[in-house]
């Protein structure tokens, strides 16, 4: 048995929709190079380039730099640069002003402070990394932890279905519609994954799983590459105790042969970690209401039924546990929110 922790991946470049009216003059490009040109033309100071202010209008930072005249094409590419990781763009409050160093992609706020940096030509700009989130004991930022509780609740009222209905995949998706994701459409999630498929040269179902939503969408916190042995109780035991100090409620936990997959919601119900999902129910929490279909069921047993059928196919077994990140999933965030959230 391998044991494989990995740290977060770092997220690939995405490519930007462009939401902006069209400029045939090219005025508006040209207008933005000379301010660019003003805000840096003291010697040895930092060329920071405002980006517009957060409102109920624009209410996150990818909103203004897409539509800004010369950086809106590498929106993403910027949102997603070294510099910015870990920064809280969507998280921001209204009245926040917004700047860019185009020169490192690192994007910076600092209210009043920036303001009178930039106002004082004498006085160059000394641009702060915003401190990190604060971070829950599972590792998980706050931002990251809202998006979680909201998934485990949006799941839950699904427990009971029958698999016919809705399949494990079908459970998560169906989740994150109800958090307000775009799934479908040219803009969606699953356009994304479809587009991760064609740039790997694989099929085009090959990212349509827990894996391929956590890659386009959110962080990988652990893995284990297992060959299963026959006690699949203690290396469930093993398996478990391994993943314990990643665990958080609303990640997607995921098992991968080369000829079976499946996924869910990790969950906790009286200070026991459970496993949201649709499949056969073998070891529920609580009344599953259908033999197979959505149930809660015990974590660690779950691991134990993927290790068994691992075995028994004589296949290689990858369990895969990964988080969304508010600043990925806000790329596929629906303009308004579904209008039966809680249907």
């Amino acid at each position: 048995m391998h044991l494989k922790p990995v740290q977060p991946e770092r997220p690939a470049p995405a490519t930007a929709a462009l939401g902006r009216a069209a400029d045939p003059s090219g005025f508006a490009a040209v207008l933005a190079d000379r301010l660019d040109a003003g805000a840096g033309a003291a010697a040895g100071r930092p060329r920071w380039v405002p980006l517009g202010t957060i409102s109920a209008e624009r209410p996150t930072v990818s909103h203004l730099l897409i539509r800004h005249p010369r950086y809106g094409r590498d929106c993403w590419p910027i949102i997603h640069a070294e510099a910015n990781q870990d920064k809280g763009f969507e998280r921001l409050q209204a009245g926040t002003r917004i700047w860019l160093n185009p020169d490192t992609r690192e994007i910076t706020w600092a209210g009043a402070e920036v303001d009178a940096a930039c106002s004082q030509p004498g006085n160059p700009l000394k641009a702060t990394r915003p401190a990190s989130h604060h971070r829950t004991a599972a590792g998980r930022s706050s931002p990251e932890a809202c998006i979680a509780d909201e998934l485990v609740q949006a799941v839950r009222p699904y427990i009971g279905r029958p698999y016919a209905e809705m399949n494990c995949y079908e459970l998560v998706v169906q989740g994150l519609k109800r958090m307000g994701i775009r799934y479908h459409g040219a803009d969606g999630l699953k356009s994304r994954l479809l587009e991760m498929a064609f740039a790997d040269g694989r099929p085009a179902n090959a990212f349509l799983n827990g894996e391929g939503l956590i890659r386009a969408s959110g962080e990988t916190v652990y893995t284990a590459s297992l060959t299963p042995m026959a006690a699949a109780a203690e290396t469930a035991t093993a398996v478990y105790a391994a993943m314990a100090p990643h665990l958080a409620a609303g990640q997607l936990l995921s098992f991968s042969t080369p000829t079976r997959g499946h996924t869910g919601v990790v969950a906790q119900r009286d200070r026991q970690w459970t496993f949201i999902n649709s499949g056969r129910v073998d070891h529920p929490v609580a009344g599953a209401g259908t033999a197979k279909g959505v149930s809660e069921e015990v974590l660690q047993a779950e691991i134990g039924n993927w290790l068994r059928l691992a075995r028994r196919r004589g296949e290689p077994l990858t369990i895969t546990l990964g988080q969304f990140q508010d600043r990925k999933l806000a790329r596929f965030q629906a303009a308004t929110p579904p209008a039966a959230r809680a249907g």
